[in-house]
Order: structure tokens, then sequence, then C-alpha cells
């Protein structure tokens, strides 16, 4: 909550039960707000995560492709 929105609340809850219809609004606000600020971070994690297993594949790929030169030049000098 934003401190403008914990101070109203704080006030509506000193004024007692007359309020609880707009503090309950409030926090559904704030829950709706919050439901939004996750699916976005969720999103996020998840172009992270994808960008992170395209370089694993990419490193994997690679350090196949040094360790196949490795034993290509060590068959060469053997030969």
């Amino acid at each position: 909550m934003s401190m403008a929105e914990l101070k109203q609340y704080t006030i509506w809850r000193a004024e007692g039960d007359a309020t609880m219809l707009e503090r309950m609004e409030l926090l559904e606000k704030r829950r709706r707000l919050l439901e939004k600020d996750i699916q976005a971070l969720m999103h996020n994690l998840e172009v992270i995560e994808n960008k992170i297993d395209f370089y694993e594949e990419r490193l994997q790929v690679k350090n196949e492709d040094f360790s196949s030169q490795l034993e290509a030049e060590k068959e060469k000098s053997t030969n």
C-alpha cells in the first residue's frame, strides 16, 4: 500500500464499522494491482528463464564441439 492509502485505511479503521466497506474496497483495489504486478513479474521470469535455457544449450553445444575438436587433435598427434 502507498503511504496515502495506509493513512486513509488507518483513519477509516479508527472510525469503526461504518467504514468497513471503504476499507474492503481499498484492499480489493490493492489486491487487483498486486495481481497485475505478479502477472508481469511471472512473465518477466519466464522470459529470463527462456534466455537462460538458450544460453545453457548454446554453451553445452559449444563445449561438446570443443571436446570433439580436442579429441580430433589428439588423434592427429598420435598418428
